[in-house]
């Protein structure tokens, strides 16, 4: 793991009685802070998205994202706040491009000659994912419109250094993401199963290892998942009733749930590695 440390990450003010204050102090100040937030993130999470975040839904040649947090690889809090945010386009569209969120080098005023800055992440596309940003989502496109947009973001995780080394290592973890059909979990306690075959470069594992799955989207399902050296099999099970709002909507931006309907697949991020 490499570490970005900034050089005065240890100093801080030395207040005394009677000082002028002045804006470099208190920017000195608030850096001290900011920057061991940013440090111990680094050390104790993986750059990725909260569960269920920063979904990246199309709505005709527009994208927009939800709201979520994430944590990029300099350890900045990537947070896009309000539900329905659209994604800033380009003039132009790559084949493939991508959809990425980054933490701003400057803050933007709240408004005209505040001199309170707003953080927001910035969710933007581009024909790569620059270096530091944190991959949301990839489009195709076909000329200048949008053809279909994927979401594809990788779970924020716990740094393997912050786990026991001999239950998990980078070099033995195989991670990824996987589509499952839901359209059928419609009453509590129907259920799907979907086979996830691991890929054929990297870790070959030589017993059934241990494989973590998380849904993403606000519809809860029962998770349980069987692995064997090459592939496993994740069953979801329905824990309610198909009416709410779908795996890509925020429940608190629904205000006609009763009409809308659920979702007709989830994306799942799993990570697999060895058993101790």
């Amino acid at each position: 793991m490499s570490l970005t440390i900034p050089s005065n990450i240890m100093q801080s003010l030395l207040y005394t009685d009677g000082m002028f204050l002045t804006s470099a102090n208190m920017t000195a100040e608030q850096a001290y802070f900011n920057n061991w937030i940013y440090l111990q993130n680094q050390c104790t999470f993986t750059p990725g998205v909260f569960a269920g975040g920063m979904q990246v839904t199309q709505q005709g040649n527009s994208l927009i994202v939800s709201s979520g947090v994430g944590i990029d690889g300099a350890g900045h809090l990537l947070v896009v706040a309000t539900n329905g945010t659209p994604v800033a386009m380009p003039a132009t569209l790559t084949n493939p491009f991508y959809v990425y969120a980054q933490y701003p080098a400057i803050g933007t005023p709240i408004a005209t000659g505040s001199p309170i800055l707003s953080y927001t992440a910035q969710v933007m596309i581009g024909n790569s994912v620059p270096s530091g940003a944190v991959q949301l989502a990839t489009g195709v496109a076909s000329g200048t419109t949008i053809s279909s947009v994927t979401n594809n973001s990788q779970p924020v995780l716990l740094q393997p250094t912050m786990l026991n080394s001999s239950l998990m290592s980078m070099a033995n973890v195989l991670r990824g993401s996987a589509t499952v059909d839901t359209s059928k979990l419609t009453n509590p306690g129907t259920s799907t199963s979907e086979t996830v075959v691991f890929p054929t470069t990297g870790t070959k594992f030589t017993s059934a290892p241990m494989v973590t799955v998380t849904v993403q989207g606000s519809i809860p399902y029962a998770l349980a998942v069987a692995s064997d050296t090459t592939q496993f099999v994740v069953t979801l099970a329905a824990v309610q009733s198909a009416q709410a709002s779908d795996s890509n909507t925020d429940s608190t931006n629904s205000s006609n749930t009763s009409s809308s309907t659920a979702s007709s697949s989830v994306v799942l991020n799993w990570l697999a590695f060895p058993n101790p």
